[in-house]
């Protein structure tokens, strides 16, 4: 009798081991076909450094001006009639860099590194993208980033993203796996 109930509970273990096993299974397929959703969806990242007591990467609930970067990076009393970006709105992924020089300060605004968009997963602009930022997308390395600046350059800039499988290097298992890092921008011709 003992020996019976032992089997019973070893084969209700192995039931619910295989169950688990098959809910598991299921999971990772369904994320493989879902569709890509970014990770930070609704956040806006924007950068700052230079002559700034505290530059790094800051996050804002919305699209925040040049007034509210600059104080949140340390306090600043700069006179804000002299700036007229001063409540500009900033995009995510954007750089403001801060020089001061014995005429006044400064703002440049320009856009943060590729390696930073893509771990804080903002996509990098395919048609503007140096080669060294390319190489900042998992599964592409310096000759396949260098053989995509030649194609766009070649072509004036990409118009589709799979314009990317024409590319020596990139088929439909990597470019499945890369297109999510990269957005077009229209370029202008």
């Amino acid at each position: 009798m003992k020996k019976v109930m032992g089997n019973d509970q070893t084969a209700a273990i192995l039931l619910l081991l295989l169950f688990l096993l098959y809910i598991h299974l299921l999971k990772t397929s369904y994320s493989i076909l879902r569709p890509y959703t970014p990770t930070f969806e609704g956040q806006v990242f924007v950068q700052i450094s230079g002559k700034v007591i505290h530059p790094g990467v800051y996050v804002f609930h919305r699209r925040p001006d040049l007034k509210t970067l600059v104080n949140r990076s340390g306090k600043c009393d700069l006179d804000t009639g002299k700036y007229p970006l001063w409540s500009s709105s900033l995009n995510s992924g954007s750089r403001i860099n801060v020089q001061a020089t014995k005429n006044g300060i400064f703002f440049l605004k320009s856009e943060m590194s590729a390696f930073y968009k893509i771990t804080l997963d903002l996509p990098i602009d395919l048609n503007k993208e140096n080669i060294s930022g390319l190489t900042a997308v998992p599964g592409i390395g310096p000759s396949t980033a260098a053989a995509i600046v030649r194609k766009r350059d070649k072509k004036k800039g990409f118009v589709k993203l799979e314009e990317l499988m024409d590319i020596k290097g990139i088929g439909p298992s990597l470019y499945k796996k890369i297109r999510h890092y990269f957005v077009l921008e229209q370029v202008k011709g």
